[in-house]
């Protein structure tokens, strides 16, 4: 309206045809004949509402926010830029200072920033974008590995410790004090009849078992 030089009494039309609800109600209960100027609505109207007026912090505020530990660089300048948009007489050049300042000492982008004059705010964030790239390839690499981590350990939980292991020999078995011999063939054996699938359990548990069910006869006397 300034440019377009607008009389006061039209600008105070314009102003009150925007009203909505509380300002509307505002403005009915006024009357006729109480704004007589432009000047005069501007200090009634902000008289009434300034209490609503939201309040904006001083851009030295911005030196409160800091990148923290385990922060990614993504989610700190959107946490920055979300706290100076609501800042009052933020000039870039400051915004930028302070963006600077508050990354964490020591931190790959900080020694990278070292020696370093951005001339704006927007070559900073040019500057960041490869360290972005290379910390969101990290976290997506990190969980698998540590995911196959956690595979790798619950086998090993899975799988019985050696001091535990099933034993292959059957609990019934009875101990015997007889001593196997080591057996040799003669010269002419014939192995094609040794051939046999293996025993789940050892003969001389076979034997125990079955030895009162008949299954077992003594050998014929050896003739002379």
């Amino acid at each position: 309206m300034d440019v377009y030089q607008v009389p006061d009494l039209a600008r105070c039309r314009l102003l009150a045809a925007t009203f909505r609800e509380s300002a509307q109600q505002w403005f009915q209960k006024l009357g006729p004949g109480v704004i007589n100027s432009w000047d005069q609505m501007k200090a009634l109207f902000l008289t009434k509402f300034q209490a609503a007026v939201r309040y904006a912090p001083s851009v030295t505020t911005l030196a409160n926010v800091k990148k923290m530990e385990d922060e990614s660089l993504t989610s700190y300048f959107k946490r920055f830029n979300a706290e100076s948009t609501s800042v009052r007489g933020a000039s870039e050049e400051a915004i930028k200072s302070f963006l600077i300042t508050g990354l964490r000492v020591g931190s790959d982008f900080w020694k990278h920033l070292q020696g370093k004059d951005p001339a704006t705010l927007a070559d900073v964030f040019v500057l960041a974008e490869s360290f972005k790239a290379i910390e969101q390839s990290l976290a997506e690499v990190q969980p698998a590995a540590h995911a196959s981590q956690r595979n790798k350990a619950r086998k090993r939980d899975r799988s019985p410790s050696p001091r535990y292991r099933k034993s292959s020999r059957s609990p019934n078995r009875v101990n015997t004090t007889t001593t196997r011999r080591e057996w040799s063939p003669p010269s002419n054996y014939d192995y094609r009849v040794s051939r046999y699938t293996p025993l789940a359990v050892s003969i001389e548990h076979i034997f125990e078992v079955n030895r009162n069910r008949g299954s077992f006869t003594k050998p014929e006397a050896l003739s002379s």
